[in-house]
C-alpha cells in the first residue's frame, strides 16, 4: 500500500485531531508530564501562543488510488504562513521505530504529543481518504532575546500510523522549517526510555546534552528520567 505525506500549518479545524492526539499520549503514558488530558480551548490557546517564527504544523496522509495529495493546504490562524508544504508518496514500508512517538516534553505548559482515533479533515484543500494523523511544532525553547534562533522541537503521530514512516517525514520537515525561518538550533526533550524517539534523534544527527534522573512522572504515576538532544542547524 502506498500514501502521501502532506506537511502544512495549522489551521483551525485541524484543533480536534491535534487534542485527540496529544491526549492520547497523555492517557496512555510514556510521553508527557501532563497528567490529564487537555481541553480543546487549552490546545487553541497553546497553538496560539506560538507567533512567527514559531509555528504548529501537520501532517496529513492521503490513502486516494492516485497517491496524489489532496490539496495544498493554506495559513494557520495563529499568523503561521503558507510556507513549508510538502509532500512526500510513502510505500508502507514500516520504516519508522514504533515506539512512542513524542519528539519533546513539555516546556512551559507547551508540550505535544500523538494519537487519536477521530482525527479531522484539514479547513482548507482536503478530499476522501484524507486524515490529520500527526502534528509537530517549533515553539520557544526559553522566553529570553538571548535564545531567539533555538527551538523547542516537539511532534506526535496518531498511534494507527505509527511505524509507516509518519514521525521520519514530520521530524525531517520540522527541521527543514526551522532552517528556512533561520533558527540555528533546535533542542528535544524527551522521557530517557522513549527507545523511539531517541532513535529518531540519532538518526539525524542530534547531540545528547544532559540526563536528568527521576524528572517527571507522567499520568501513569511512573517516574521517568529526562535526556536532552540538541541539532546545530
Amino acid at each position: 500500500m502506498s500514501y502521501t505525506y502532506m506537511f502544512r500549518p495549522a489551521v483551525e479545524s485541524d484543533l480536534q485531531a491535534i487534542t485527540d492526539i496529544y491526549n492520547a499520549s497523555v492517557i496512555a503514558g510514556g510521553s508527557t508530564a501532563d497528567l490529564t488530558p487537555r481541553s480543546l480551548d487549552q490546545r487553541r490557546t497553546w497553538v496560539e501562543s506560538h507567533q512567527p517564527p514559531y509555528g504548529v504544523f501537520v501532517v496529513e496522509a492521503s490513502t486516494t488510488e492516485s497517491g496524489d495529495a489532496a490539496g495544498s493546504g493554506g495559513e494557520a490562524g495563529n499568523g503561521v504562513g503558507s510556507e513549508g508544504i510538502a509532500s512526500k508518496v510513502v510505500v508502507d514500508s514500516g520504516d519508522d521505530t514504533g515506539a512512542t512517538p513524542s519528539v519533546a516534553e513539555d516546556r512551559g505548559g507547551m508540550d505535544d504529543d500523538a494519537n487519536p482515533e477521530d482525527s479531522t479533515d484539514s479547513e482548507e484543500g482536503t478530499g476522501d481518504g484524507t486524515e490529520v494523523v500527526g502534528f509537530g511544532a517549533l515553539s520557544v525553547f526559553y522566553d529570553r532575546a538571548g535564545y531567539d534562533g533555538v527551538t523547542d522541537l516537539a511532534y506526535y503521530i496518531d498511534t494507527d500510523w505509527q511505524g509507516r514512516g509518519a514521525g521520519t517525514f514530520l521530524l525531517e520537515q520540522l527541521l527543514d522549517e526551522a532552517r528556512a525561518r533561520h533558527m540555528r538550533k533546535a533542542c528535544g526533550i524527551i522521557f530517557a526510555d522513549n527507545a523511539g524517539s531517541i532513535a529518531l534523534m540519532n538518526r539525524f544527527g542530534f547531540t545528547r546534552f544532559g540526563l536528568m534522573p527521576a524528572a517527571a512522572t507522567d499520568s501513569t504515576g511512573t517516574m521517568r528520567d529526562m535526556s536532552y538532544w540538541y541539532l546545530d542547524l
